[in-house]
Order: structure tokens, then C-alpha cells, then sequence
């Protein structure tokens, strides 16, 4: 069955790459028909698809609704090969159908039980191709794409699994970690911009995001507002949210000396798996959203130095690690200004029984510079304007020489970072000179 899927129109305001217009021709024309002359038509956007099984024609319907009228009466519809189910066009199935229906803004199209496209549980996979030129007028912009696992409505999916589908962004460098209020942030750079705007946090849910940076949260900071529209863009296209396994909280790794061993904090999130997603250089490496469940979430339950009961109240869950996106970078931030282990005495777990292994609440995420760190962005990782990462690159972080270089498992030819940070390849030692002399 074929996996080959598109974005929709709408994906021009936010995740720009990944919309795809068709030129618009005279009606009836093919696309592309060099013969017609080109006409500027009015777009015609699927609302939905339903799938239903018919009995009695031993056959299975599409149901194909549109936001706008797409026909005055029923009748056939010659382009059967824009429609696609189980990834076999329908104008190549012998007793497919396509037609307009009785109800002006919808398209049935039928497809055989015979011809094996969709499966004895209900499964398949329904496309209709851009440049459909309706009845009325009208032409379908983008492809559509809808899973179904049943009878009933699709799932409409909005990303393409297929890597040519998208403008290609590479890693170009890693700058030298600096320090800034206690924590430490690095700086991935790109090849190209990666983003129409700034946004802050994107390791977030979208429903913490909306609710901490949104319109109504009361922070009235031009890049730190993001409306409705744009976070369910950024959600269904699986930019972020911890939610989608190919989100940026899933293709961001990171690993240090420190964190070898990883392991959930013990509260309601604490089935998260603590599995390293890959070992580079000695150094395990871990998704944001791995190391976010390292830490301590709102209602926490511990015992204080004194003995008393209580509950962790300021979440430091959300802010463990931040994911900045502006311009051709992210910023990697691992956060070190912990202040609640100062009244810990023993940590609890969701029951309620002492974790003797555990004895904080693990905010400070901060590593030391003077050991091996490991970074890696991969393969699918896709970017808020489009652009897909379509090789997996990782770096080690050699600690004397303070920059980063290529590791050896993804490159053949060993690079050395030539972007310098605030420390600008000094060592420790040799900045804590420089700040005396000053």
C-alpha cells in the first residue's frame, strides 16, 4: 500500500515548504496542458473523507466533502486517476468509479471489494491528488491524504513520509557551549532559515505552550505569542509536541558523561523508557523528552529535611530543557538554576514509597564542560517553515579542546567546528586567567 502523502494549503502560513500549489488552467484542461490557457481559479478544499461498505454492490465507497459546491448535478468524473486507494490509481482498477453526488459539495468514488485495496479489517489509505478541475469551476491545490482502519471518517494525515517531498536543510555546526544564569546553552546552526518566526519552548504539549505563551497568558511579548492556528499547524505537521514520535522532542538527542544511566523520575510520568536511542563515542544519547521525565514535575511527593510530607508545587518539568527556533538556529538549552533540593530529605514515588536511589529532584541538568558530551539532530527532523533534515548528524564534543567536531558514525571525513561561541575554544583554566586580567 502506498505511504507517499502531502501537506495542505493552509501549510503556506506557517510550514511554508511544505504547501504545494499547482498552476491553475482553463476548465476541463489537464494540469500542465501547454495548449490551455493559464486562468487564475479559485482553490477547493476537502473538509473530510468516510469510507462505508456497500453489501449489496460488494463494493467501498469513498465519500469525498468539500468547504465549497463542487458540481450542479451528479454524474461521472473523468480524472479517476487523481484518486488513489491503497496506492493504486483508480482510473487502473477495472469497475472503479468516481462521480459527483446529489449533494453539490461532495464526491463519491467506489472501488471494488475484489480488487484487494483495502483490507478484511478496514484498513487503507485514500488519496486525491491536487489539480482536480471541478464542475464548478474550482481545482484542488494540494494532495490529500486519509488513513482509515475502519469504516467511518479517515484520519487525516498532514505530513509526508516521502523525503523528496521537501526543500533538504543540513547542520552546517554546533557552537562551544556558553553558561547564561547557571545554565548552558548550545547553539545548533543550519544551512538555510529554518523558521517564518521565533518561537520559545517548542519542546512543550501544545497545550501547555497555548497556555503558558498564548494570547490570553497575559505575556504580550511579540515573539513569545503564537495564535491557535499556528501551535495546530505546528502540532499536525508534528514540528513539536512530545505527542508525535517524529517531533523535535524525539529527533533532538543529547548525552554527557553525567547522564550515562538515565532514569525517569518516579512520579506519574515514570513509565517513560529510560532506553538510550543511541550510544556515540561512549556517550548515551537521549531525547528531550526523555530528559524532561528525568526531572521533577508539579505534585511531587516528598518528605522535607524535617520529615513532613509535602508536594513539589513550582513545576520545574517544563523547563528542564528549552528548544528555542529562530533565523537558521535552535538553541539547546539545559537548565541548571535548581533551588528545590534545598529542602528535600527523601523522594517519594506515585504510591508514595521512599525511592532510596534518588535523593533529588534532578533540575540541574546543567553538564560540566570538562567532560565528552554527544549532540545529534535526526534524520526527519522537520522544521516550522518546511525543511526536512534527511541525514541523521552527530557530534562529539571534545572537552580540551572545548568545539565540537563530527563523530566518526556519521561521517567519513572528521570536520572540525570552525563556529566559535563565548568561550571561543579557551579552556576553562585559560578563561578564569582572562577574567582576572580584566
Amino acid at each position: 500500500m502506498g505511504k507517499k502523502f502531502l501537506c495542505f494549503a493552509m501549510a503556506a502560513v506557517l510550514v511554508a515548504g511544505a504547501s504545494f500549489v499547482l498552476p491553475l488552467t482553463s476548465a476541463g484542461a489537464a494540469p500542465g496542458d501547454p495548449s490551455a490557457a493559464e486562468t487564475q481559479r479559485a482553490a477547493v478544499f476537502l473538509q473530510s473523507v468516510t469510507m462505508t461498505k456497500k453489501d449489496a454492490e460488494n463494493a467501498y465507497a469513498f465519500t469525498y466533502t468539500f468547504n465549497k459546491n463542487v458540481s450542479e448535478q451528479a454524474g461521472d468524473i473523468a480524472r479517476k486517476d487523481l484518486f488513489t486507494v491503497g496506492g493504486k490509481a483508480l482510473s487502473e482498477v477495472s469497475g472503479a468509479t468516481v462521480r459527483y453526488t446529489a449533494a453539490k459539495n461532495a464526491i463519491e468514488a467506489t472501488v471494488p471489494v475484489s480488487a484487494g485495496l483495502v483490507e478484511d479489517d478496514g484498513s487503507t489509505r485514500a488519496t486525491l491528488l491536487g489539480g482536480l478541475i471541478t464542475e464548478t469551476d474550482l481545482v484542488t491545490t494540494v494532495r490529500y491524504i486519509y488513513d482509515f482502519y475502519g469504516q467511518g471518517a479517515g484520519n487525516r494525515i498532514y505530513r509526508s513520509d516521502d523525503p523528496s517531498d521537501y526543500e533538504e536543510v543540513t547542520v552546517t555546526s554546533i557552537a562551544a557551549p556558553t553558561t547564561s544564569s547557571g545554565n548552558t546553552a548550545i547553539y545548533i546552526y543550519f544551512s538555510d532559515s529554518i523558521t517564518p518566526k521565533k518561537y520559545h519552548d517548542l519542546q512543550m504539549s501544545r497545550t501547555v505552550l497555548n497556555s503558558f505563551y498564548g494570547p490570553n497568558a497575559g505575556n504580550t511579548t511579540a515573539d513569545m505569542r503564537y495564535t491557535a492556528e499556528e501551535l495546530e499547524l505546528l502540532f499536525n505537521y508534528q514540528v513539536f509536541d512530545p505527542a508525535w514520535e517524529r517531533s523535535l522532542s524525539h529527533t533532538i538527542l543529547f548525552g554527557c558523561e553525567d547522564y550515562n544511566g538515565l532514569k525517569a523520575y518516579p512520579a506519574n510520568r515514570a513509565g517513560i523508557d529510560m532506553t538510550p536511542k543511541d550510544v556515540v563515542g561512549g556517550i548515551d544519547l537521549y531525547d528531550v523528552r526523555q530528559y524532561q521525565n528525568h526531572v521533577a514535575e508539579e505534585g511531587v511527593p516528598y518528605l522535607d529535611k524535617s520529615g513532613a510530607r509535602k508536594e513539589l508545587q513550582g513545576s520545574t518539568y517544563w523547563l528542564s530543557v528549552q528548544v528555542h527556533i529562530d533565523e537558521n538556529w535552535i538553541e539547546f538549552i539545559m537548565k541548571g538554576d535548581a533551588h528545590g533540593d534545598s529542602d528535600l530529605g527523601t523522594v517519594l514515588d506515585a504510591a508514595g514509597n521512599p525511592v532510596s536511589d534518588m535523593h533529588s529532584f534532578n533540575e540541574n541538568l546543567r553538564p560540566d564542560f570538562r567532560q565528552t558530551m554527544a549532540l545529534s539532530i535526526r534524520e526527519g527532523f522537520f522544521t516550522p517553515n518546511g525543511k526536512l533534515v534527511k541525514e541523521t548528524v552527530t557530534y562529539l564534543f571534545d572537552k580540551d579542546k572545548k568545539s565540537w567536531s563530527l563523530a566518526a558514525e556519521t561521517s567519513s571525513q572528521k570536520r572540525e567546528d570552525e563556529t566559535l561561541g563565548n568561550q571561543e575554544g579557551y579552556t576553562d583554566e585559560e578563561l578564569a586567567l582572562l577574567a582576572k586580567q580584566k
